[in-house]
């Protein structure tokens, strides 16, 4: 059973329009100033886990391009090398999604980072811009309630949903303020320096997840001479210069995780559907399924971890009873 490349769309084509951004020449800008302070607990954080981070903004130029123009606070975090001995520089966090938040992978998902990179490296995220405490994009909660199935079957269907993204975009820009315009790679690039100019690092070591590889790529092919070093895991392409060709490698990708966990459910007994055709396991829960779209993405997260268990369990629970 192939994996839908219609499922993945929605989950990749910010990525796929981030992507496909030339660099130009750097603007001049003065330093930004930070002061750092203890981060403090949010949501259901555990103290215990929040402690030993620090938090600060940065109050950076909206549009890089017009550096003395309206402006927008950057959140980062932090933590510093354990052994400071045997510190080697900074490594920054490149977030995934785009949505994912560097603050909290700093504050509570240190352990991402091994001990010997915590030991050796003052680790350093962020929120990109439009994201969580960065000046987050903000749209109405009533008009996001009537967005349209991202299944599209028809030609009328397909003009619904442009109109629907029309008037969404309106209505967040609204909302968001002047930052809307401006969130992309190359934007982000540049704010990535500014983090590194404002920590006083001639050279930063980068490590990219998922959206953040298109980041690291673009930061690279920007700045080569202020990377010390760079790791990019599960990466896109930041050269793709098309959404077809950005979710061609995307559904292969997923197609071959999918078919290692089936190989992983073939040879282990323990797998809910040992023993059973995987594929067409898959293919019943996928006709039968009330949320297509919804049920693709669940599999699709679970092929991250991998949580080959987990996914197992999913797919063998009865599709007739999903809500």
């Amino acid at each position: 059973m192939t994996f839908s490349r219609r499922a993945l769309a929605g989950a990749t084509v910010l990525g796929a329009l981030a992507a496909g951004l030339t660099a130009l020449p750097a603007v001049a800008a003065a330093k930004p100033q930070v002061q750092w302070t203890d981060c403090k607990p949010e949501g259901k954080d555990k103290p215990a886990d929040v402690q030993g981070s620090q938090c600060a903004t940065l109050r950076l130029p909206v549009d890089w391009r017009d550096p003395s123009g309206p402006t927008f606070d950057l959140a980062i975090a932090r933590r510093t090398a354990k052994v400071p001995s045997e510190r080697v520089g900074v490594l920054v966090f490149g977030p995934g999604g785009p949505g994912d938040s560097g603050v909290d992978r700093i504050k509570t998902g240190i352990d991402r980072f091994s001990t010997d990179l915590q030991d050796r490296f003052d680790i350093v995220s962020f929120d990109p811009r439009g994201v969580a405490r960065s000046n987050p994009v903000r749209c109405s909660a009533e008009l996001l309630a009537k967005q349209p199935s991202p299944i599209i079957k028809s030609a009328a269907e397909f003009s619904t949903t442009i109109s629907y993204n029309q008037q969404l975009a309106k209505d967040c820009r609204t909302n968001t303020g002047p930052l809307y315009d401006h969130l992309d790679t190359w934007q982000t690039v540049r704010d990535v320096d500014a983090i590194r100019r404002v920590l006083g690092e001639s050279k930063i070591t980068f490590h990219g997840s998922s959206y953040g590889t298109v980041l690291g790529g673009q930061y690279a092919e920007t700045y080569p001479n202020r990377v010390r070093a760079m790791v990019l895991e599960s990466v896109s392409d930041h050269s793709t210069n098309s959404t077809r060709a950005f979710l061609d490698d995307q559904a292969a990708a997923a197609q071959d995780s999918f078919d290692e966990f089936v190989k992983w459910c073939d040879a282990t007994t323990t797998c809910a559907l040992h023993g059973q055709d995987v594929h067409a396991v898959w293919a019943d829960q996928l006709a039968k399924s009330a949320d297509p779209y919804k049920l693709s993405f669940v599999v699709f997260k679970l092929l991250y971890g991998p949580q080959w268990s987990k996914l197992a369990d999913t797919l063998a629970w009865p599709a007739t009873t999903r809500t």
